[in-house]
């Protein structure tokens, strides 16, 4: 599945390799800038713009080579590879081993496994964690005389420190195992050990003059935009409600009690990490950020669904067929995206492709955009981040509202932006001229057709006017496959 997926991919990216998302191409840009020992996407400002502590480290170990873009699809498919083994593990505990592993290849379709090792962020190797951790538990609860595994602590260390979310993981395998005197140590040492990292890594941000955690995080999540937190929380149960997956796990952990009759330290893992999530993390953006959540209460239900004895066969044949219909349900809309994925790398590649090939062989100035991650990585020139993922100035200056991005693009001395324009619900500043656009003919991940070019003081700077027509009808002669340049106001006269 993962080579079709890539076979796939280049087929509708005419051989360009490119990812789902722009959001991998920041990664590796912070990456590139950590190997030469700053942190931050310019040499000079420093910036928080991953989501993850320790993914960017990572990258960083190869940021230098010649194939550092491909990294991080080497390791998401080791990681897809090792969360399709832990399935096959969990689903071992119910079925035959042939019929495991069709499962097992199926639930990797239906968690949209392989779509997402193709966003090149970090969930693929987050969603390995879990499993392991999952997998642990499950071990530990079915035999307590048992140590606990060693990759199973280092799973509960390294999640949280890959993305936050895993702390939901970690904290639930701790609540569940706690039961087990002779475990206890060893699983508070373990929480300390991710704990400490996590509360350093904020004290770095903090030392550097950044926000605690990350503008990427801070920037998406519903809590930081200044409402109530009761009503953020009340928004997400609403959308739980309507959740397939969320819905499915409910209803696979309710048959269970009624079969069962009793509350186990499974069903306590499962609780702990689907409330958690619901609580405090996300959902969607191209089905990413519930998957480690829906991953690891794979293990625990399969492992409780193994003890199940239906009074009669007709009983057992109607739980069975249940069961699957729900899943099948649930699962349909991940399928979707993964099937999706090469016309969401071939949206990247026309148009943050585009923009960055753009920015690198006609423009070669500063730019300000909303969608940094490709120009930054092969622009090579300064981006002013207007969405504030990648600076911590606009995130706060665009959460508080009021006139602020002309006074930023003056004092940064950015004289072309290339936006969304609906991105920004027409506070773009009135005095912009429109002189362009990059138009790409898929549109999936990048979510609108056209870029806008704007020049930002075509009064004070007038001569930014003729360089950047000059630069849109240079591109025009040499623009990438199924993108085009629209040209107007005075460069389309």
């Amino acid at each position: 599945m993962l080579t079709a997926e890539l076979v796939a991919i280049l087929v509708t990216t005419h051989g360009r390799f490119t990812y789902s998302l722009d959001d991998p191409y920041i990664h590796l840009s912070l990456a590139r800038s950590i190997s030469h020992g700053h942190y931050g996407l310019d040499a000079s400002q420093v910036s928080s713009p991953s989501s993850s502590p320790l993914w960017p480290f990572l990258m960083a170990v190869t940021a230098r080579a010649p194939a550092a873009a491909y990294a991080p699809l080497v390791w998401n498919w080791l990681a897809t590879l090792g969360s399709a083994a832990l399935l096959f593990v969990a689903f071992r505990e119910r079925f035959t081993p042939r019929v495991a592993a069709v499962l097992g290849c199926v639930a990797v379709l239906g968690l949209n496994l392989v779509g997402v090792a193709y966003t090149g962020m970090e969930h693929s190797l987050q969603v390995l964690l879990a499993l392991a951790v999952a997998t642990g538990v499950v071990r530990v609860w079915s035999e307590p005389s048992r140590g606990l595994p060693w990759w199973f602590l280092a799973a509960l260390v390294v999640g949280p420190l890959v993305r936050y979310e895993n702390a939901a993981v970690s904290v639930a395998a701790v609540v569940a195992l706690w039961g087990v005197r002779p475990h206890r140590r060893r699983l508070l040492a373990a929480t300390v050990g991710w704990a400490v990292p996590l509360g350093a890594f904020s004290a770095f941000l903090v030392g550097l003059g950044l926000s605690p955690l990350p503008s990427s995080v801070l920037a998406k999540s519903a809590y930081a935009e200044g409402g109530s937190p009761w009503t953020v929380l009340a928004d997400k149960l609403e959308l739980v409600g309507t959740h397939p997956c969320v819905l499915a796990v409910a209803a696979l952990v309710g048959l269970d009690l009624l079969m069962r009759r009793g509350w186990t330290a499974l069903h306590t893992f499962v609780a702990t990490v689907m409330v958690a999530h619901v609580a405090a993390g996300e959902f969607g953006w191209y089905g990413r950020y519930e998957l480690y959540a829906l991953a690891a209460v794979v293990p625990p239900i399969l492992r409780l669904a193994a003890d199940w004895e239906p009074v009669t066969e007709v009983v057992g044949h109607i739980a069975r067929t249940l069961v699957l219909g729900i899943v099948a349900i649930a699962m349909v809309p991940f399928v979707h995206i993964t099937l999706e994925t090469p016309l969401s790398s071939a949206g990247i590649a026309e148009q943050q492709g585009a923009m960055a090939d753009f920015v690198r062989r006609d423009w070669q100035q500063p730019v300000a955009l909303n969608d940094i991650g490709e120009v930054a990585w092969t622009g090579g020139q300064p981006v002013l981040d207007l969405w504030g993922l990648a600076d911590q100035e606009a995130r706060e200056a665009r959460m508080a509202g009021g006139d602020w991005i002309q006074p930023l693009v003056t004092e940064r001395h950015v004289s072309l932006a290339i936006v969304t324009t609906s991105r920004f619900g027409g506070k773009l500043p009135a005095s912009w001229l429109r002189v362009g656009a990059l138009v790409a003919d898929v549109v999936v991940t990048n979510n609108s057709a056209a870029v806008d070019v704007f020049v930002t003081d075509p009064v004070g700077d007038p001569e930014s006017v003729t360089e950047a027509c000059a630069a849109l009808r240079s591109f025009a002669g040499h623009v990438p496959e199924g993108t085009r340049v629209e040209l107007a106001g005075p460069c389309g006269s």
